[in-house]
């Protein structure tokens, strides 16, 4: 009889998959770096702020990120401002809940005197 012969072939074809899948990788990491480096910025405002309680030349640094420079007059202006802090009842997230706390209670140690603008 007759022979019958299939033939499959498979390529795999990921080189551009994976270096479009490395770019987003990057790209994540590039966009985490920048959400850290903003809410660092963000703790050493709320931590001027607080030592700024009672004496006059405290320095803020508001200018060391966009996101300081935006909540500006919000944080340390002539606002009315309310701060939630959200954390995690996991363990796994015990570090990270705990920095968060301690946060909140530095950003609850700023008072803020707003006015009526006339």
């Amino acid at each position: 009889g007759s022979e019958k012969v299939a033939k499959c072939q498979l390529e795999r074809k990921a080189n551009q998959s994976e270096a479009k899948y490395q770019e987003e990788v990057q790209l994540r990491l590039k966009e985490g770096q920048k959400i850290n480096q903003s809410l660092l910025a963000l703790g050493a405002v709320i931590f001027a702020l607080a030592e700024k309680r009672g004496k006059k030349k405290t320095h803020v640094p508001y200018r060391n990120s966009k996101l300081t420079r935006l909540l500006q007059n919000c944080i340390g202006g002539n606002a009315r401002t309310s701060m939630i802090v959200c954390c995690s009842p996991s363990s796994f997230n015990a570090m990270e809940t705990l920095s968060t706390l301690r946060f909140g209670n530095r950003a609850s140690l700023i008072k803020n005197t707003p006015k009526v603008n006339q």
